[in-house]
């Protein structure tokens, strides 16, 4: 039985039993969110990857997950060397939901090519404060 429908109902039923979003979670994830959409539209790779902890791990729609910033680093740069510069991106949080030092982010991402092609789709990220008290990426999956 395929249990994914119900991860994202039961993430929502499950939010009111946890602890509320620290006020410093929520402005990291939002400033790294705004900046990444920036980053891309720049080219700027090292902003775009500062987001991830060194040891994150990103998933790709395909299902291939590479480990640690430097990899996601040069993922980045391969991919804007591939497909160029986007024209605009963007993500749009759709929820979070705190449990056990780790903070849980869905939404959605839109990226516009330089052709004016649309692409993205849902994403799950997790997130994990770091020893200087700021939050990175330890997970990202990219849903579709």
């Amino acid at each position: 039985m395929d249990l994914r429908p119900l991860l994202l109902p039961a993430l929502l039923c499950a939010s009111t039993a946890h602890a509320a979003i620290p006020a410093g979670a929520r402005a990291d994830i939002r400033k790294i969110n705004t900046d990444w959409g920036v980053a891309m539209v720049k080219g700027d790779v090292s902003t775009v990857a500062a987001a991830y902890a060194p040891d994150a791990v990103f998933c790709g729609v395909d299902g291939k997950c590479i480990t640690g910033h430097e990899a996601i680093l040069a993922m980045t740069k391969r991919r804007f060397s591939e497909h160029g510069l986007p024209k605009s991106a963007v993500a749009h949080t759709t929820g979070m939901v705190e449990d056990r030092g780790y903070i849980y982010e869905w939404g959605q991402a839109e990226i516009i090519s330089a052709s004016g092609k649309t692409s993205g789709g849902g994403y799950l990220t997790v997130w994990k404060q770091q020893p200087d008290g700021h939050w990175l990426i330890v997970r990202n999956l990219v849903l579709d």
